[in-house]
């Protein structure tokens, strides 16, 4: 197993951590989430939608972002984010991407195999577990352009959620090798 995110960190070392690894590590994780996520809180419990999610965000600044892993018939991969409001019409952003007999919905099995994350709590924040980069990363322009000052994600799983700026997305993006396709969701 590769990458970077909550999967399992056996594939890190040959046997199990000693407290002082998994200490280093978790340390790296409060540094992480201190830079990256300042606004960072669990939800009462878990969310599978949008829709679900909205409430726990009443008093908040920013935009919720939907996020949707699909496949076209080639079975290339993509990740698509953008404000929770936009209308996504698949076969329009299937133009948009250039995906190829349209775009639907990819496995659930390989969106856990792909960015290590379960149905239900896709986030642009899984690209750092596919370092092969076989998913393309698809951003509405709306995510990126300073439209919101803050933007709420599934930090991984769907029991909490983080704000991040549009200029710290665009630097997780970069550490993360990909280059997303920015498009226009009006």
């Amino acid at each position: 197993m590769k990458g970077y995110g909550c999967r399992s960190s056996s594939y890190l070392l040959n046997k199990a951590p000693t407290i002082s690894q998994l200490s280093d590590v978790a340390l790296a994780v409060c540094k992480l989430i201190n830079v990256y996520f300042p606004s960072f809180f669990f939800l009462k419990k878990q969310v599978f939608t949008v829709e679900q999610a909205l409430p726990h965000l009443e008093k908040t600044q920013g935009k919720f972002a939907k996020n949707l892993f699909l496949k076209d018939k080639k079975k290339r991969l993509y990740l698509f984010c953008a404000p929770h409001d936009a209308e996504v019409k698949l076969n329009d952003l299937a133009k948009m991407v250039g995906a190829t007999g349209g775009l639907r919905f990819a496995d659930s099995t390989v969106l856990e195999e792909k960015l290590g994350i379960q149905e239900g709590s896709v986030t642009v924040f899984g690209i750092v577990n596919d370092t092969d980069n076989e998913v393309r990363l698809v951003l509405d322009q709306r995510l990126l352009d300073e439209t919101y000052t803050k933007l709420w994600f599934h930090p991984m799983v769907n029991s909490a959620t983080t704000s991040i700026s549009p200029t710290d997305l665009k630097s997780f993006i970069d550490k993360t090798n990909h280059e997303p396709l920015i498009v226009n969701i009006s």
